[in-house]
């Protein structure tokens, strides 16, 4: 599955068009969940080890993070620690960086992609 392009709250993945925040979960595409982030770090902008636990399966090896189009969003402390002892690679870029590095996405990685900010 590959990032197509993306615009400010706009991302193409193998052609479709989304315009919210994705949870990309071993090749399958889902509205995230924004409520999790808000309820426990008070901002979709700050992703806590909660959210992570929703995106993992067990053959996951690689999360990555789509940070908005600035850059706003970040992982918590306990998430990032979480997924290190889990041996899950964690890869952060700009949500438009994405899209130029043409990134893809395998049946054994898992991301949240914020599509603002």
């Amino acid at each position: 599955m590959k990032v197509d392009g993306y615009s400010f709250g706009r991302i193409k993945i193998e052609g479709k068009e989304y315009i919210h925040d994705l949870w990309i979960i071993n090749g399958e595409i889902y509205k995230r969940d924004k409520g999790i982030s808000k309820r426990l770090s008070g901002t979709s902008h700050r992703i806590p080890k909660e959210e992570l636990e929703k995106i993992l399966r067990e053959n996951t090896k690689r999360v990555i993070i789509g940070t908005g189009e600035s850059g706003m969003v970040s992982v918590e402390e306990d998430g990032t620690k979480y997924l290190k002892e889990k041996g899950i690679k964690l890869e952060k870029y700009e949500t438009g960086k994405l899209a130029k590095m043409k990134t893809k996405f395998g049946g054994d990685d898992s991301g949240i992609i914020h599509m603002t900010c």
